[in-house]
């Protein structure tokens, strides 16, 4: 199961990819509230607002601005230091596994295969858990952020969006078999 390999991978370093989660969260959050300050800021202008209490808005949405950025980038520094501490881990796994091999396996393997094997596959597995895996959550968490939105401007609205996201989901879902195929038949083509 690739949920369960996943788990057991991150399992170990749970605290910090757990402190991620809670960052891309709050980031997706102050995402979500940046266009909900400026619709306030236009529904106040229209009923006549001060300029003192439009600055003041105006203000609130610049520093949601800067925290949004300020957390993207902890965000990509975060994620890239814990999938390299996570798979630092699995790469001397797999180096003593590779080594505690017999010698017919060795005879029949070059050291330059071995290598390839071991770092090139552990630096895949890193990129996707550096780069991947941050992108989808901080997608996810923005999506049901949006839906979450939504139940509160306009139940329908949010029921549209809903489907939507079930029947985009689905169809990722259905599609995945045929990436996987593909990057199964380049992988063996290497």
């Amino acid at each position: 199961d690739p949920w369960r390999a996943l788990l057991s991978l991150l399992r170990p370093d749970a605290r910090r990819w757990l402190g991620l989660g809670a960052l891309m969260a709050i980031g997706s959050g102050l995402a979500l509230a940046g266009p909900l300050v400026v619709r306030h800021i236009v529904d106040r202008s229209t009923d006549g607002a001060t300029t003192g209490e439009l600055t003041r808005l105006a203000a609130l949405f610049l520093v949601i601005a800067i925290a949004t950025q300020l957390i993207a980038v902890s965000v990509a520094w975060y994620a890239t230091v814990a999938a390299w501490t996570t798979t630092n881990a699995l790469r001397m796994r797999m180096a003593r596994h590779v080594l505690s091999l017999d010698h017919e396996f060795h005879r029949r393997h070059t050291p330059g295969e071995l290598i390839q094997r071991v770092d090139g596959d552990v630096t895949a597995v890193s990129d996707f858990l550096g780069q991947v895996v941050p992108k989808a959550a901080g997608a996810a968490f923005t999506v049901f952020g949006m839906v979450g939105v939504l139940v509160v401007l306009d139940w329908r609205v949010a029921l549209g969006m809903v489907a939507i996201v079930v029947v985009s989901t689905w169809a990722v879902i259905k599609s995945r078999h045929r990436a996987i195929t593909e990057s199964s038949d380049e992988m063996g083509a290497l």
